[in-house]
């Protein structure tokens, strides 16, 4: 009984010798892949864990909802308040730079209008025919023509081309001229340190520089002037009193 109990351990002694050489021989061979696979495995384990601690923890409640109540996180939004946002455009207070037009009413000049005195001043009519522009010393008045806005110092009465003009006032010619801008002009001073203006009028030949004229007489004939030339024909004509303009319509 003992010899077969020895011999029984003796081969499970063999045994166990026989697969601790082969699995010495087995890791002596393959021993390289089985480091890498162990490497390849802890990396893997290591990239997970990674991923897992670096999701963000889902925000609390900041207050109880009742039943059958949504709840919506205030950071979210829905698909019409993001397209409404990404369509919104901003208001833009545009501070725009304006340019005068024909139909715009100017600011008013600095310069003040005179009162008249009819008591000391009489005139005869240059020209007969009616004021299409009046006199404007207070405020703006657009010239089509010039395409400006300028004080308007006389006023103008409308003619034919040819009619007679004749002098407002007993005076001395002071000059009589023509150019491109006003065509003919006559100035005449009149007593009192007035002056008298009249543009838009061939002068006679007798109407000089020095050369004495008479309420009444005649200066010439109307020629429309080429500033106010969408007015058509017409005389424009002006009073001064020293340098102060005066409306000549208000001492007819």
């Amino acid at each position: 009984m003992d010899n077969k109990d020895d011999k029984q351990y003796e081969n499970n002694e063999k045994k166990f010798k026989l697969n601790k050489a082969k699995m010495a021989e087995f890791f002596k061979r393959n021993g390289f892949y089985i480091a890498l696979f162990i490497c390849i495995v802890a990396a893997g384990l290591t990239a997970i864990l990674s991923l897992t601690s670096s999701e963000p923890n889902p925000p609390l409640e900041s207050a109880a909802v009742s039943d059958g109540q949504q709840v919506q996180n205030p950071q979210d939004k829905t698909l019409e308040e993001e397209i409404a946002g990404s369509t919104q455009t901003p208001s833009v207070t545009l501070s725009p730079s304006v340019t005068p037009s024909a139909s715009e009413s100017p600011a008013p000049a600095a310069t003040k209008k005179s009162e008249p005195n009819k008591s000391s001043l009489q005139l005869q009519a240059p020209v007969k025919g009616k004021i299409i522009k009046s006199f404007s010393i207070d405020k703006l008045s657009y010239n089509k023509t010039l395409n400006q806005w300028a004080t308007h110092n006389g006023i103008d009465i409308q003619a034919q081309e040819g009619d007679s003009v004749v002098a407002a006032l007993s005076g001395t010619v002071e000059t009589a001229y023509s150019d491109q801008l006003y065509g003919g002009v006559v100035i005449i001073k009149c007593s009192d340190n007035k002056k008298t203006v009249y543009a838009g009028v061939v002068a006679d030949e007798k109407i000089v520089e020095n050369a004495k004229v008479t309420a009444g007489q005649t200066l010439g004939v109307i020629k429309t002037p080429n500033f106010e030339a969408y007015l058509g024909p017409h005389l424009h004509f002006e009073l001064l009193d020293g340098t102060d303009y005066k409306d000549p319509s208000e001492f007819f």
